[in-house]
């Protein structure tokens, strides 16, 4: 039922991995359905189990896991992954991190949210590191030299928060809905995009540490997550959470309630928003973020009136 997960079956299905090792984290049923199937149809599948709950007996559990990945890894490349060759691209990653930081700062209030979010998303898209980080540092400079002293016309937008289920490139319906119903995004924080947001790591970090901070759905209580929206919504400003969560992907779902209680008590509301990889519900998704800009519009009109 999960779409990413019968996307990616697809994709496979095409042959280009024939001959490849594909990675599998055992997170929810779709991908235990997804390892299984692909297993059947004869291809090469690597499975590693992420334990649900963070304690020092996970942590170890972790480890373990990690190094049989290693060792499937170098077994299928016919070469040892060596503490040298992991280092060297830990400080690719570290890099990349860093120059991603510089570009969320420098685009702040100059290029829209489903433009950033593109660019960001775009980090999973490369095959050579070195090429990608380059391409972004100009893009960082030209923006900060051609855009100086002005702003894009967010004026008077609500700035929201997009949570929830990852959007993944080319599904930007929901980005651009927001958008056309009048809101900004100003972040988004989904396991993707926090993962290589170097705003909170920029140093990189060792294999406990990034455990510990891991924000992926596969855990009972995801406080990682909890601890940087909430962050998130104090530091900048956020006027409303738009939760995105695709049909299927009811892991994402268990955190919501939780959220919701914490918004609430911050006076920021929160707009649910169930969708699949289709366009036929585009109309009735534009009615519903149109009305949740309303309110969102009422509410800062009301403080407005308070305060004269």
């Amino acid at each position: 039922t999960d779409p990413v997960s019968r996307s990616g079956l697809g994709y496979l299905k095409s042959g280009f991995a024939e001959h490849a090792l594909i990675l599998i984290p055992l997170v929810n049923d779709s991908s235990r359905k997804l390892a299984y199937i692909l297993k059947t149809m004869g291809l090469k599948v690597h499975t590693f189990h992420f334990p649900p709950v963070k304690n020092k007996d996970s942590m170890e559990e972790w480890n373990r896991q990690y190094e049989a990945c290693r060792s499937a890894v170098s077994r299928h490349l016919k070469k040892p992954l060596t503490e040298r060759a992991l280092e060297k691209s830990r400080e690719q990653i570290r890099q990349a991190k860093r120059k991603i930081h510089e570009f969320m700062q420098v685009s702040e209030g100059i290029l829209n949210g489903s433009s950033r979010m593109f660019i960001l998303s775009s980090y999973y898209c490369t095959d050579n590191f070195s090429e990608w980080c380059s391409q972004l540092e100009g893009l960082t400079a030209r923006i900060q030299k051609e855009a100086s002293g002005r702003h894009h016309k967010s004026i008077g937008k609500n700035r929201v928060l997009l949570l929830g289920s990852p959007v993944y490139f080319p599904n930007y319906k929901i980005p651009f809905l927001i958008e056309e119903a009048g809101m900004e995004i100003c972040s988004q924080a989904d396991y993707t995009t926090l993962q290589i947001q170097a705003a909170w790591d920029l140093e990189g970090d060792s294999g406990d540490t990034f455990y510990s901070r891991d924000v992926s759905p596969a855990y009972v209580s995801n406080d990682s997550l909890y601890k940087l929206a909430v962050k998130m919504v104090s530091e900048q400003r956020i006027e409303g959470i738009i939760y995105h969560v695709l049909k299927g992907q009811i892991e994402y779902d268990f955190e919501l309630g939780r959220l919701e209680e914490t918004f609430e008590k911050m006076d920021v509301p929160v707009f649910r928003l169930e969708t699949d990889y289709n366009y036929q519900d585009v109309e009735q998704l534009r009615i519903r973020l149109e009305a949740f800009s309303e309110v969102l519009q009422q509410k800062k009109y009301g403080k407005e009136a308070l305060a004269i």
